[in-house]
């Protein structure tokens, strides 16, 4: 793990207590966002009990989703921090069906023959190069059918647009009560990111192999990703 990813660990684990408690509040568009995503993934009827792989899965946010709509589902959560891990066991602890490593998915071999490759809030921390290798890598991990979601912040495409963007959250997360601290830590966390923009994601989507490609969900940084 190389100092940069070891950071990243470092920073989601220490704030792993209160991550999702934090969420909504701090995603203006949390219902319509992360319900877009799981309606992709619920309804994508390949296998009544899909085996489910979740990268950057954190605290299993994402994944505790996909189980309350699809509870026979198997589910493999994937994360650096073993800080967010541990809150996502304590959440699973009475769930078989559920599994856990911890690693780096830029790193690590993903398995395969998955049917679903899920992503939340994690990509958007990686490299561009790393982003166009790993979405080569999701690609050759799926069964022939599978299906990748990847609900994520992006870029905005130009300059003034991402001005917009910041503003935009900033009020947004100001008037829902997020006091100046824990606005200052996740601008913090934000120092980290590597965002791209959409335009280059779907485009990086189609060089690694994916069809159907598209972003059908997106709200000013906040889209869903997603090909066959």
């Amino acid at each position: 793990m190389g100092a940069r990813t070891a950071g990243i660990a470092d920073e989601f684990t220490a704030r792993a207590t209160d991550y999702d408690r934090l969420r909504r509040k701090l995603i203006p568009c949390f219902d319509q966002f992360y319900g877009h995503a799981l309606e992709l993934v619920a309804r994508w009827d390949v296998n009544p009990t899909p085996r489910i792989l979740d990268l950057g899965a954190g605290t299993g946010l994402f994944s505790s989703l996909v189980l309350d709509r699809l509870p026979q589902a198997r589910i493999h959560l994937v994360d650096i921090s073993p800080g967010m891990l541990e809150q996502a066991k304590l959440q699973f602890r009475d769930r078989p069906n559920v599994s856990f490593a911890t690693g780096d998915y830029l790193q690590d071999p993903l398995g395969e023959q998955w049917d679903v490759v899920i992503s939340g809030l994690s990509i958007h921390y990686v490299e561009d190069h790393e982003k166009r290798e790993l979405f080569r890598k999701v690609h050759e991990a799926l069964s022939s059918d599978g299906l990748f979601v990847n609900a994520d912040r992006v870029l905005g495409p130009t300059v003034v647009l991402e001005r917009q963007y910041q503003r935009l959250w900033l009020e947004s997360v100001q008037a829902a009560g997020v006091g100046p601290d824990h606005i200052k830590a996740a601008q913090e966390q934000m120092c980290f990111e590597r965002r791209a923009t959409l335009e280059d994601q779907l485009r990086w989507m189609r060089d690694a192999g994916f069809s159907n490609v598209d972003c059908s969900f997106k709200l000013w940084q906040f889209a869903v990703m997603s090909g066959h």
